[in-house]
């Protein structure tokens, strides 16, 4: 599957499977939304390690229990990483 351009939004990507993913997904071309609720160091973290790979990523701080946050981080996502 061709993710060259695509836009991802991880949830949990400040640390462990979630990091995983985001990294994963910036070495196929993919450009990542991190989402994070407490740890914004990890999140800044993943976002130098997306980068590394080329690509555009953004670290959003949101509670994915929240419509509002969710609805207002896949909005941010949309205007700053789709191409």
């Amino acid at each position: 599957m061709e993710l060259k351009g695509k836009v991802a939004l991880v949830t949990g990507a400040s640390r462990g499977i979630g990091r995983a993913i985001a990294v994963s997904l910036s070495r196929k071309g993919c450009n990542i939304a991190i989402n994070y609720s407490k740890d914004v160091e990890g999140a800044k973290k993943t976002e130098e390690l997306c980068k590394s790979h080329g690509v555009g990523a953004l670290v959003i701080k949101a509670d994915v229990s929240n419509r509002s946050e969710v609805r207002n981080m896949v909005e941010r996502s949309s205007q700053n990483l789709v191409g």
